[in-house]
């Protein structure tokens, strides 16, 4: 059996694949202040993890009852827990594990 001759296709402007048409140039930038103002304020966003999956469902909870925002929920939380911790109301003992100290003991 011979090998066969497959022909290359020619492609002159106008049909070329779409894979090989560069995407057109965008014509607007997008509008950033809101970012610049989310940054410049005193409030800033933060992510904690490790959080179980019970508490964050709780405090999301609090929140529908509520009829707020969870990351309300959240910062009043925080604030009060400080501010018990600062009062000596709260007391946090940290224990030691593999490369870190830690206040939870893994289950």
């Amino acid at each position: 059996m011979s090998p066969r001759s497959i022909p290359k296709p020619s492609y002159t402007a106008g049909n070329e694949p779409a894979a090989m048409v560069p995407p057109a140039p965008s014509k607007s930038q997008r509008n950033r202040e809101w970012e610049r103002a989310q940054r410049s304020g005193d409030l800033v966003q933060v992510s904690y993890r490790r959080i179980p999956k019970e508490l964050r469902n709780k405090v999301t909870q609090i929140a529908v009852r509520l009829i707020v925002p969870t990351d309300e929920v959240a910062r009043a939380l925080l604030e009060y827990a400080v501010e018990a911790y600062e009062d000596g109301h709260l007391r946090l003992d940290a224990k030691p594990a593999v490369g870190r100290n830690t206040l939870f003991t893994e289950k």
